[in-house]
């Protein structure tokens, strides 16, 4: 069975689908993670400029990645291992000037294509819950269950000052981050279409704990199946 989370930028999607996964005892795919991993390969190893981002082609992933192999590990209890070149890099990915690069790769058509199968690859005949942008509405069109999290923009302009703090050591004036969720919004917000997809179920995490909203998905399910 496959599970989708979708939704707004520091809604908790990455850390609802981990427990998630974990209490269900399936597979955590992460797809941010992939981007962060070709960003750093082709940033911080290749040194490939930025500028090239915008015309890099199918074809060229699949001959860098022949000579440079990325390798995505599942491990128990949702955890999970990203080995570049037979090095685990996975601690590397989190870094913030990554996070930027892998945003950059991402408006690349030919990147999301690639990193789309790479995902439909990884969890062929597994029980897995996914999350990442366009998961449920673009990559895994036939999901079990697709989640959107939505949450009051306060709410998760403070949250992302409380994560970009913890993860990457930044520290930012609640002007700063109204600014940059406010862009990622923006930009998210042409790209999805979740409200007109009746397979897709909302849920608001404005007032609801990480349990909480991990719970809310298990009801629903429950819920969602017994009307099937």
């Amino acid at each position: 069975m496959i599970i989708t989370i979708d939704g707004l930028v520091a809604t908790g999607k990455s850390t609802v689908a981990k427990l998630l996964a974990s209490e269900l005892d399936y597979v955590y795919l992460a797809s941010g993670a992939l981007y962060r991993a070709i960003a750093y390969l082709y940033h911080d190893l290749l040194h490939v400029p930025l500028n090239h981002f915008n015309n890099i082609t199918e074809h060229e992933l699949h001959m860098t990645l022949e000579k440079h192999p990325i390798n995505y590990h599942f491990l128990p209890k949702a955890e999970f291992q990203l080995l570049i070149e037979n090095r685990d890099c996975t601690a590397m990915l989190h870094e913030s000037h990554i996070d930027n690069t892998a945003s950059m790769l991402a408006l690349n058509a030919d990147v999301r294509s690639f990193i789309n199968s790479i995902q439909k690859k990884l969890v062929a005949d597994k029980n897995a819950v996914i999350d990442g942008r366009d998961a449920g509405n673009h990559v895994f069109k036939m999901a079990e269950y697709k989640f959107f999290l939505t949450a009051d923009q306060l709410i998760r302009i403070n949250r992302y000052i409380e994560r970009q703090k913890r993860d990457y050591g930044q520290i930012l004036t609640m002007t700063q981050a109204k600014e940059l969720v406010s862009k990622r919004d923006n930009r998210d917000l042409t790209h999805m279409d979740h409200q007109n997809n009746p397979d897709v179920i909302i849920i608001d995490s404005t007032d609801l704990s990480i349990p909480q909203v991990v719970a809310l998905m298990k009801e629903k399910m429950v819920n969602y199946a017994d009307h099937l």
